[in-house]
């Protein structure tokens, strides 16, 4: 499979309420991938015309192109979504993204909105995946599945990055056969449409290293933020999975501060970092437990010293 040295196709899927976390994502693409040609193919629901122009704008600005797909509701609103309240809809789409974008385009790069990119995508684009239908990361929380069919460790992947081959995924009707397990299994569905793929790939697929998609399970407890710092080093995409959204109050994921980062280098650098900053005795308490947490380990390491004690 032959493709230009530079040229990254990379697939994303939003709706109007993941418009920040969407700039913050492209931000943190184009701020690391300036020796690559990005080409962005969205879909964007619910995001009408005028923020799409917006888009479009800084994207061009960052020497990059996006194209814009629309899929038809109906497709996904009968699925199941499980009950959760970090899915929507919206995460269906990236199994539809193979058969919209041109069919000149051999390799697309999946990646989930919740995330930041702080290394080079060049490496993990340049995975071989011409006998299978994708690569991807384990997930680090999820080991065995009988329900699926995964009863040893090691199969498990987690979606939410993957480099795809699209012929192969429209030659091996990855999309319809997922489609179908969902409607057939709705009571197997724990992770909406990563647990089908699942189901379908785990014998053909790529895994790749967890460096390409580091998730909340991934993350040591106990590092100092100098010694994150150094963890992320030969790291290329870091995941918010979970509920601890780096937009969100009581967010215990250590690595939030580098989304923050990039959020004061994208168009809404203005925006407050927390979207749901509320004076409650509740999330206050929170807030600053955790926070407090953080600060002793990042000054005394007690949390740490407990913690090797424990082990001992």
């Amino acid at each position: 499979m032959v493709v230009p040295e530079n040229k990254i196709h990379v697939a994303l899927a939003f709706d109007q309420n993941f418009i920040i976390p969407f700039y913050v994502l492209i931000t943190s693409i184009f701020k690391n991938n300036k020796e690559n040609k990005i080409v962005l193919h969205a879909i964007a629901a619910g995001v009408d015309t005028r923020e799409r122009e917006k888009i479009t704008r800084f994207v061009q600005q960052n020497q990059s192109q996006i194209f814009f797909y629309e899929l038809d509701k109906a497709k996904v609103e009968t699925l199941v979504l499980p009950d959760n309240v970090h899915f929507s809809a919206a995460t269906y789409y990236r199994l539809f993204f193979p058969s919209l974008v041109p069919q000149e385009i051999k390799k697309l790069l999946y990646i989930d909105t919740d995330t930041v990119v702080v290394g080079n995508l060049a490496e993990l684009y340049r995975v071989n995946v011409d006998a299978v239908p994708a690569a991807a990361a384990l997930d680090a929380k999820i080991s065995l599945r009988p329900d699926l069919g995964i009863n040893t460790a090691g199969h498990y992947f987690n979606a939410g990055v993957m480099l795809i081959n699209t012929e192969l995924w429209k030659s091996q009707h990855i999309l319809e056969k997922a489609l179908q397990y969902l409607h057939d299994f709705p009571e197997r569905i724990e992770w909406a449409d990563q647990d089908a793929l699942n189901a379908l790939l785990q014998n053909n697929i790529v895994k790749v290293s967890n460096r390409f998609n580091i998730t909340f399970y991934d993350i040591p407890k106990y590092l100092t933020r100098q010694e994150f710092d150094a963890f992320i080093q030969d790291k290329v995409i870091i995941h918010y999975t979970t509920q601890n959204k780096p937009w969100l109050m009581t967010c215990t994921n250590r690595l939030r501060y580098i989304y923050h980062d990039y959020l004061r280098l994208s168009p809404y650098a203005t925006q407050q970092k927390y979207v749901d900053f509320k004076l409650n005795k509740p999330d206050v308490f929170k807030y600053l437990k955790v926070r407090l947490k953080e600060f002793l380990i990042d000054t005394t390491g007690i949390f740490r010293a407990r913690s090797i004690t424990a082990a001992v």
